[in-house]
């Protein structure tokens, strides 16, 4: 698929907006060219302790949670391959922000 002229995808929460924009189904790949764009998130785990009460005892759980960092991305370029899983950018300025 070829996308021209202020073109924007996006997937959940990740985003890209540039002024071509090519996804390759086949080979999961997708090509941005001109003032690109991108939000995307990274989720990290947190661990948290709980107390309760179980048959009188107190017992503590573990419980793991999911926390985003959010990354937003300008650049002049943008490639991306699922198989590789590694995002290459050109000509870049990132800013992030942590929740």
């Amino acid at each position: 698929m070829h996308y021209a002229g202020n073109a924007a995808v996006w997937q959940t929460a990740n985003r890209v907006q540039a002024d071509r924009i090519d996804i390759d189904r086949d080979r999961k790949s997708i090509v941005a060219d001109g003032k690109v764009v991108t939000q995307f998130e990274t989720n990290r785990k947190r661990r948290t302790t709980r107390a309760r009460r179980v048959q009188g005892r107190r017992r503590s759980r573990i419980l793991r949670q999911t926390a985003a960092d959010v990354y937003h991305c300008q650049s002049t370029a943008h490639g991306y391959t699922d198989e590789e899983r590694i995002a290459v950018y050109t000509g870049v300025s990132i800013s992030g922000v942590r929740r």
